[in-house]
């Protein structure tokens, strides 16, 4: 298996705790972020639907165990990464800014820190081969290539 955006790095892995502006626990958050996403997904579509967010997240997850990662903020990037996907037709834009959008709605409604929902967004965008942005964080790059492998 090869992956084209992973660097060698050292195995650590980064919580998020200090970087929540919110009252809520990063497990809280993370609850919350799955309740809110599973309403973006059709259950019976099986290449982008919420079995896709699934097997993305385990494939991030084996990945991510090697390398810093804010395990968090990667896993809410995964699970927001094609919420846009139902509007891409009907506005005629790319799912991955409408997820990003809605995505920023919602962290903000949560009073998440700055610097998270710019992480998340980050890695919301640069997923899309279409919108052309390279993933430049080890979070942003992990989904991509976890997302092609799921293609």
């Amino acid at each position: 298996m090869i992956f084209f955006h992973i660097p060698s790095l050292y195995f650590f892995r980064i919580p998020m705790g200090s970087m929540v502006n919110s009252t809520l626990s990063s497990d809280h958050i993370l609850i919350k972020v799955r309740d809110f996403a599973k309403n973006f997904y059709d259950e019976t579509d099986d290449l982008h639907g919420w079995g896709h967010i699934i097997r993305v997240l385990k494939l991030t997850e084996k990945i991510a165990k090697y390398y810093p990662v804010d395990s968090q903020t990667l896993e809410m990037g995964v699970i927001l990464h094609d919420i846009g996907r139902k509007g891409e037709k009907i506005q005629n834009r790319p799912h991955a800014e409408l997820s990003a959008e809605i995505a920023t709605s919602f962290m903000h409604s949560l009073q998440l820190d700055n610097r998270i929902i710019s992480d998340v967004v980050h890695i919301i965008l640069s997923h899309s081969f279409s919108l052309k942005i390279s993933p430049e964080s080890i979070e942003a790059k992990i989904l991509s290539d976890a997302d092609k492998l799921d293609a």
